[in-house]
């Protein structure tokens, strides 16, 4: 039902009906068929397009069209040329789509001190599928029709509608382009309807007027049924099908669902049965077949895979597969507990294992104390081979035993005492804190080695030499004493090179193919273990590097103390690197100003060290503590070597 002015007025004074499929003529045959007036501005609508002409006299133009939420779907800007294109499209470069837009055209001449401005509305109706072509009406805001500076024409050699020209008579149809439409007329061209139009109402259409109002009603009679739907002609019947009702009452229908007739899901009492026709609980499937459940997701940032479990409105956590993309345990099978709700297992009705909030865990035990908590008196921790040999460990009033069998302490075979400090391995003879027993009942350790295809074979014992009090190693394969201390501490060596210094140091030899040449290795650089070659360092030029091994002794004048290695083997190299005592360091202090007690860390920095300002990051890649300070630039630091 149409039923306000605004419709009146484009019905019956100002609307204009025009085939977008119209052909186009050429320009020439435009201008004299058309331009009848000075200040006259064309509107042509073409096949892709509409087209804004101006008169020679014309200096600017600037067309704008809005859609019906007031966004702008074309903008000319200000022009100075003749013509102005718009390609029927919105702003997307997309092709509009029904409905009303307002265009604003603003001109000026030579003539004008201020621009003047058209307004107006494009009606687009795409009826290509339901009347074979689509249409373009233009209306005006002005009360005498199209408007006083405003030509329309559906091809360049006829114009529809616009303003008829001074001085001339109205019946000259070959000089005007158009007439003035009359109070009360109706518009003379309407999709091809000429002369006057009336309005008639048909079956079911009523037409009524009042005053400037004209409201055409379309209404079914009683028991009548659409004549169109869906293709679908004549009377329609609707026919109820499986587990569907339809109810008339007045004229109300109701069309509703009842179960799910031969599917295989059923609802009782507001339970979901899958295939089981009597579901005892909310959902409740029941299947012979080999299939399980699935819970699937297409999207790799989803959580769709899974399932939410909650207590009233709050949420307790989620089981499932979460995509590729997700926040947390990207493609991962996911337990998890929303913050404050702990996770727990269970088997047999008893509590076997906790995640606390904290993400301790618990075995044997609710409340976990630590990262990993077990509790109980049997054996917590059995360890067992594939011939059914196993060994046991346990907490026995505190104490941790290892154990071949049996419970308790008794019978252990190592006990560490945390509480005083022993640590205790148990023989036949009965307890001692360490004991290291040998067939004459001494102190005794053997140790065999096999080196360069020769086995040797040392002893660490007390009372060696037959001398009371004495303590050394000796080499059984030699037949000599290689270390002994005597009584009043003493150390007897074959050979101890101490030159004075203040680190205590080993050889190594350190790769640069990496970070620098040969020649910038220099005393003070901080050194790695190098991945790439087994027993090499090389310059150390990652943050706070967990490889980190030491400093290259000899910088600022200090030398080392004690050097080791051994000749020929990988234990040995050019370089003596600082593992304990004092030793000068490069540092770059860009990261921060070095100070007396800050811990030292290795920098991105080829060879040197820096400030180690993240404890976490710290952790295994700490070289020592500073003894000096730096405030900024590159410079040597004493640093207390202590690697952690």
């Amino acid at each position: 039902m149409l039923k306000t002015k605004r419709w009146i007025t484009i019905l019956c004074a100002a609307l204009l009906t025009i085939s977008v499929t119209a052909p186009a003529q050429d320009a020439q045959r435009q201008t004299a068929a058309i331009n009848t007036g000075a200040q006259e501005v064309l509107i042509i609508i073409q096949p892709q397009h509409v087209r804004f002409a101006a008169p020679p006299a014309m200096e600017q133009m600037h067309l704008q069209v809005t859609n019906p939420a007031g966004e702008t779907v074309f903008d000319s800007g200000g022009v100075s040329v003749l013509e102005i294109f718009w390609p029927l499209h919105d702003a997307n470069n997309a092709p509009l789509k029904s409905g009303l837009y307002a265009y604003r055209l603003t001109v000026k001449t030579a003539q004008d001190k201020e621009p003047r401005v058209q307004r107006g509305h494009f009606i687009v109706d795409r009826a290509q599928d339901r009347d074979g072509s689509d249409r373009l009406w233009v209306t005006s805001r002005n009360d005498n029709g199209v408007g006083a500076e405003l030509t329309v024409a559906k091809q360049e050699d006829t114009t529809v509608a616009g303003t008829r020209t001074p001085g001339k008579n109205k019946k000259d149809k070959t000089a005007n382009a158009a007439e003035e439409i009359v109070d009360g007329e109706a518009v003379r061209s309407l999709n091809g309807l000429t002369d006057h139009l009336k309005l008639t109402g048909g079956q079911n259409v009523s037409v009524t007027s009042e005053g400037d109002t004209v409201t055409i009603n379309a209404q079914l009679g009683d028991g009548q049924a659409v004549k169109s739907v869906n293709g679908l002609t004549d009377q329609i019947t609707l026919e109820a099908g499986p587990n569907i009702t339809i109810t008339p009452d007045g004229n109300k229908l109701t069309i509703a669902a009842t179960g799910a007739g031969n599917s295989s899901l059923t609802e009782v009492n507001g339970n979901i049965g899958i295939g089981v026709a009597n579901p005892l609980v909310k959902l409740h499937v029941s299947s012979s077949e080999i299939l399980p459940l699935r819970a699937q997701s297409t999207s790799a940032a989803s959580f769709a895979a899974g399932w939410d479990f909650y207590h009233g409105t709050t949420g307790k956590g989620y089981v499932g597969a979460p995509g590729s993309a997700t926040s947390i345990a990207p493609g991962e099978m996911l337990v998890y507990a929303a913050p404050g709700t702990k996770t727990s297992l269970w088997a047999g009705g008893v509590r076997g294992l906790t995640v606390d909030t904290n993400g301790h865990v618990g075995i044997g035990t609710a409340s976990p104390f630590g990262e990993l908590h077990l509790h109980g008196y049997g054996p917590v921790i059995t360890l067992s081979t594939t011939a059914g040999k196993r060994a046991y460990i346990q907490n026995v009033g505190g104490n941790m035993v290892f154990k071949p069998h049996g419970f308790g302490e008794c019978c252990s075979a190592f006990t560490l005492k945390p509480y005083n400090g022993f640590a205790e391995f148990k023989g036949l003879a009965g307890p001692h804190e360490v004991q290291i027993t040998s067939a004459n009942d001494r102190a005794y350790l053997k140790l065999n080695s096999l080196l360069n295809g020769q086995r040797g074979t040392w002893s660490v014992e007390s009372g060696i030499y037959g001398r009371p009090g004495w303590f050394g190693i000796y080499d059984w394969e030699a037949k000599r004493g290689r270390l002994a201390i005597d009584p009043t501490g003493l150390v007897y060596v074959d050979a101890l090179r101490i030159t004075g210094g203040a680190d205590f140091a080993e050889h190594f030899d350190v790769n640069t193919s990496a970070t620098a040449s040969t020649s910038s290795i220099a005393a003070g650089m901080v050194v790695s273990i190098d991945a790439a070659n087994p027993g090499k360092l090389a310059l150390s030029h990652q943050a706070y590097d967990r490889r980190v091994a030491g400093i290259i002794s000899g910088a600022g004048g200090v030398k080392p103390g004690m050097m080791m290695g051994q000749t020929g083997t990988l234990a040995d190299g050019q370089h003596p690197v600082a593992l304990s005592g004092r030793v000068y360091v490069w540092v770059d202090a860009a990261r921060g100003a070095v100070n007396p007690g800050d811990l030292l860390t290795s920098s991105a920095t080829p060879g040197h060290a820096m400030k180690a300002a993240h404890a976490s990051r710290a952790q295994g890649a700490i070289i020592g503590k500073a003894m000096t300070g730096l405030k900024q630039g590159k410079g040597l630091v004493l640093v207390l070597v202590t690697l952690q």
